[in-house]
């Protein structure tokens, strides 16, 4: 059984060594007969995280894929990247400050070893699950956002914008995901349910104690926050487009019906124009629902003939023993032979190649 765990980071050099520490040696004892790897994606940091990463990267016992964006491409660009390149058959997602613990994570793994299931999610708001220290304001925009998020999703899911979690790796690499932020969190539950996917949430505790600078640059950026928050509300048109004209035609219809039933059709005739408004809606609403329904045929087609996840941001791949020796780095071309420690080359390009670090018998660095 091959297991990838998946780390995106951007500017996380006070914690990243840390945590991945923690995680390999976790995963590595919870679950010995898993052959474990982790991949790190440098989502473009301006401070010493890929230095952090290379660095804890010798001392994990697990093998470790370390990817660099060139520029900042989002969370759901880091995401992207990653996914492919893993090789596992479950794929964990974690994040770099382990605001959910390793207890936690380990549950998502024990979970789907008894359910199989194709997204297990790690909710903070399904019952047992809590927050510690999470802002106020950050968290209530949260939970009335998941919250309007599970009214029109196709299960009853809690979390629906939450990172962590775990996949089956085969299914999110035949996932077509577009979203270059953090709503690419709910894109994948959507398309998720278009496939009929088995979707399992674990009670977690979303923790932010000790993590004051990360509270802190949340409220720097606050601005950025509400139009996230927005954004993900508006993902909520994609579970149920065609509620959107299909509840005023309901409000309509019942107001005109009232009119029409106590005669009070008055001078304007305003019981003939909400019922006109009505049907109007209630046709658009039922086109609605025949787009939506075209578009999850065509996905589910595509879906099986994919080859997995696209439109992954330039990257490069980087042996983390060449980024322990040097401080820059100066990408050469693709290359199509192995790579190993010693030879300190980075392989990267458009197409994302794949490349891994070369292990303690030196086997192949690239793949």
């Amino acid at each position: 059984m091959r297991a990838s765990v998946v780390v995106p980071a951007f500017n996380e050099e006070a914690v990243i060594a840390a945590s991945l520490a923690e995680v390999g040696a976790a995963v590595t004892q919870a679950y010995p007969d898993f052959e474990w790897e982790i991949v790190v994606v440098d989502d473009g940091s301006t401070d010493g995280t890929l230095q952090q990463v290379a660095a804890a990267a010798a001392e994990l016992p697990l093998e470790t894929v370390v990817v660099r964006h060139l520029r900042n491409a989002g969370l759901g660009g880091a995401l992207r990247t990653a996914f492919g390149r893993t090789r596992g058959d479950i794929v964990l997602v974690l994040d770099a400050d382990l605001s959910y613990s390793v207890r936690d994570a380990l549950a998502l793994v024990a979970a789907w070893v008894d359910t199989r299931a194709d997204v297990v999610i790690a909710s903070p708001y399904m019952p047992g699950g809590r927050t510690v220290d999470v802002p106020r304001t950050l968290e209530r925009r949260s939970r009335i956002a998941n919250r309007l998020l599970s009214l029109t999703s196709q299960q009853d899911i809690r979390t629906l914008t939450g990172m962590v979690r775990l996949y089956d790796g085969g299914f999110l690499r035949s996932l077509s995901l577009k979203a270059s932020d953090v709503d690419i969190n709910v894109e994948i539950i959507y398309k998720a349910e278009v496939l009929r996917a088995r979707i399992v949430e674990v009670p977690a505790t979303l923790d932010w104690s000790g993590l004051s600078e990360r509270a802190g640059r949340t409220q720097l950026m606050s601005r950025r926050s509400r139009w996230v928050t927005a954004k993900t509300l508006v993902m909520t048109y994609l579970f149920r487009p065609f509620w959107f004209p299909l509840a005023p035609a309901l409000v309509l219809g019942v107001a005109a019906l009232v009119l029409i039933a106590t005669g009070a059709l008055g001078a304007e005739g305003w019981a003939v124009v909400l019922t006109v408004l009505s049907v109007n809606l209630a046709v658009a609403s039922l086109s609605q629902l025949q787009a939506k329904r075209y578009f999850e045929e065509l996905f589910f087609a595509a879906t099986r003939a994919s080859g997995g996840p696209a439109g992954a941001p330039p990257a490069e791949v980087l042996d983390p023993a060449a980024v322990r020796r040097r401080q820059t780095w100066t990408p050469a071309p693709p290359v199509a032979e192995p790579l190993t420690h010693d030879a300190a080359r980075l392989v990267g390009g458009e197409d994302g190649s794949a490349a891994r670090r070369a292990g303690a018998t030196g086997g192949p660095a690239a793949q």
